[in-house]
Parts: C-alpha cells; structure tokens; sequence
C-alpha cells in the first residue's frame, strides 16, 4: 500500500493494480522494489504522499468499481424485464402496444400500492415501447431460430414437415414442424409464419 498499489486478482493469480492510473502489472512486479521504482518513475509527484493518500485512493476506487457494476447489474435486470415482457406478449398473440399502456400501468400502481411510490418509478424505466417489444420480439425469434438450427446439425435424426394454406384473405401462411431425435428422447418445434 505505501506504493500505491493493491492486489488484483485475476483467474487466481495476485497482480498489482496501480491506485493512481488503474493499471495492472505483471504478477513479476510484486516486488517492493520494482512497484517503488514504477510509482517514483511513473508518478513521480505522488512517490512522498503520505500512505493515507493511498488508502483514501483505495477507498474511492472501491466505491467507484461498486457504483458501476451496480449501475450494469441494475440495467441487465430492466433490459430481461424488458425481454421477458415483450416474450409473453408475443406468446399472447396481442398488440405491441399493450406493453407500454395496460400492461406496464397496471403493474406500476400495482408495485406502488403494495410497495410504494418508488418501486413504481423503478418499474417505469422498463423499456417496453411497441417499437422495443417489436425489436425484442424479433431479436427473441432469431434466436429460437439459431437454436434449432444448432439442435439440428447436432441431433440424431430429424423429420420436417410444412404446411401451406391460404386464408379467406388471400394471405399465404406456413406452418413448419420439425421433430427430432436427441438423447433417446423426441423433441418437437412448430412455427407460423405468414408469407
């Protein structure tokens, strides 16, 4: 510490991290020696601060890597809300718009009556537009697709069978199920799709 360093560990192995630029040496550089002439070489106008500098540097840096990983963690949950909301109203076969209107309302009053008003304001940073839930909903179908594929080329065996029939409406519709044979067990995946 009266060097201005701290231990990082990385994938086990102890490494110095520099307080003062961030930077993480060789695993080599923990001799008191080389992390002296780096702090007087590199940080020359901090080399006589007083060990209190660096532990007030230390402090800062620990509360600064909390508040963003906090700040990242919070904003993977909101985005899997988000991806699991726009999940069940494609699964309801309803408007990309109930997201936004009935739906994030309802649980916004319901979250502020049991849990108070900021619990609401939480919920309200949900991005569930109808253009967001259409981008998540085709994001979430390439890669139901990417999955299947990858189960085919790995699977045993496989049956396709695809269906095409025309609707009052004139529109053509496909219907594609795919079974197949993984683990001695059989698995089976139907799609729609409109032509």
């Amino acid at each position: 510490m009266q060097y201005g360093f701290t231990c990082s560990c990385e994938d086990g192995v102890e490494e110095p991290l520099c307080l003062i630029c961030n930077k993480t040496l060789s695993a080599e550089s923990l001799k008191p020696s080389k992390l002296k002439r780096y702090l007087n070489t590199k940080h020359a106008k901090s080399s006589d601060k007083p060990i209190q500098y660096f532990e007030r540097l230390l402090k800062f840096s620990k509360k600064q890597k909390q508040f963003t990983e906090n700040f990242f963690t919070v904003n993977e949950r909101y985005m899997r809300a988000s991806y699991e909301a726009s999940y069940l109203i494609a699964k309801s076969i309803k408007p990309f718009s109930v997201g936004e209107n009935p739906v994030l309302t309802a649980a916004v009053k319901m979250s502020e009556i049991v849990h108070g008003k900021k619990y609401g304001d939480k919920l309200r940073k949900i991005p569930v537009s109808d253009d967001t839930v259409a981008r998540r909903i085709a994001e979430i179908s390439d890669n139901k697709l990417q999955q299947l594929i990858t189960r085919l080329k790995k699977c045993q065996k496989f049956a396709i069978q695809l269906d095409e029939t025309t609707d009052v409406s004139k529109i053509h519709s496909c219907y594609f199920t795919c079974g197949m044979y993984m683990k001695q067990a059989l698995k089976k995946n139907c799609f729609f799709v409109d032509l």
